[in-house]
């Protein structure tokens, strides 16, 4: 999980997003978000979609 946390967070600082909006998207808190990136919370499916469709990326490049 930690590498897709890496991925994750690498992908949100190349578009210059802040946590806050990826989690206000997503509908999570912020904590629950940086536990995401940190690799201590796995992501649901649909989280994973609209980290997904926020980040402009394919579901299958989160090797989930």
């Amino acid at each position: 999980m930690k590498e897709l946390g890496d991925l994750i967070k690498r992908v949100r600082r190349s578009k210059m997003l802040l946590q806050d909006e990826v989690a206000e998207f997503m509908g999570i808190s912020r904590s629950s978000y940086i536990n995401i990136e940190q690799g201590r919370k796995a992501l649901k499916l649909q989280e994973a979609f609209d980290l997904c469709e926020f980040l402009d990326i394919n579901i299958k490049d989160l090797q989930i």
